[in-house]
């Protein structure tokens, strides 16, 4: 299973900085088009941080992924109002060697315009599936727009 986040940016490398113990870390820079599903597009730049770390203990491997953003902001198509965007996911998969896995992801956000308030949206996913394939667990949770 694959969380995706962000759609129609385009993205464009950065050179990272040295990765802590055990992990990448990646700096992508973001421009484009973005749509948060609580009102006008916003046309944002900006970079997002990615760290991903791999530990395999035992029978089990764990891949957590991390990511937010850095001094993103953008301007509203429609509105001309300026936001600053903030942004962070986390995700947990984890895969023992019989072929059973777990998956848990949050994400959060919010759209700041001063004098204007603040947009939030958050998702939080969770699922278990054994070495068959049958889904033993699920919730989800998504709040559009407090």
């Amino acid at each position: 299973m694959l969380f995706v986040c962000l759609v129609c940016l385009s993205f464009t490398s950065i050179p990272s900085s040295k990765p802590s113990k055990g992990a990448t870390s990646t700096f992508v820079g973001i421009s484009g088009e973005y749509n948060p599903m609580c009102g006008e597009t916003i046309m944002v730049t900006g970079k997002l941080h990615i760290v991903q770390q791999t530990v395999t203990n035992k029978n089990k491997t764990r891949i957590m992924l991390l990511g937010n953003y850095q001094g993103v902001s953008g301007v509203g198509t429609e509105s001309g109002q300026r936001y600053q965007i903030m942004f962070s996911q986390k995700n947990i998969q984890t895969v023992d060697v019989a072929g059973g896995q777990t998956f848990a992801a949050s994400f959060s956000e919010n759209l700041v315009s001063p004098g204007k308030g603040m947009i939030s949206f958050s998702v939080n996913v969770y699922f278990a599936q054994d070495a068959s394939g049958t889904i033993t667990a699920q919730d989800s949770e998504i709040v559009f727009c407090e």
